[in-house]
């Protein structure tokens, strides 16, 4: 992001210094969002502009055309979902399924446990670095 909040336009200079970037292409929707939506979409091109949040392909689409090489990105996935409890009048109409339909956040579905695989990376990541470090000091 630049001083005003917008995305940079030209990153070529980060090109040129960094190894590569990590796109975290996850936590896109979830229990905080208006509607019922993707964890992680690949792709959005099916869905009204205005539904659109954001995508693994929209994301690549970005920073390639402003100066990042496709072979410097990593694309990180969400290995996990999340639960939204989703009244059948606002599921379907007549007899098709709606897509985004609201949900009701006053009843968030028991083992809605998205964060879970997150906190566990970190906390084996946490281990390695901690071992890493313990090694150095010897």
């Amino acid at each position: 992001m630049d001083a005003s909040g917008h995305p940079l336009t030209n990153v070529s200079g980060f090109a040129k210094t960094l190894d590569f970037i990590e796109i975290m292409n996850y936590d896109v929707w979830g229990p905080w969002s208006s509607s019922v939506g993707p964890n992680a979409p690949l792709d959005d091109y099916c869905v009204a502009t205005s539904k659109r949040q954001g995508s693994a392909t929209a994301a690549v689409k970005a920073w390639t055309k402003a100066g990042m090489p496709a072979h410097q990105i990593n694309l990180g996935a969400a290995s996990y979902g999340h639960s939204f409890r989703v009244t059948s009048s606002n599921a379907t109409k007549n007899d098709t399924l709606i897509v985004y339909p609201p949900f009701d956040k006053s009843k968030q579905p028991v083992g809605d446990v998205g964060m879970i695989p997150q906190v566990v990376l970190m906390s084996a990541e946490m281990h390695k670095l901690q071992e890493v470090r313990r090694r150095s000091s010897n």
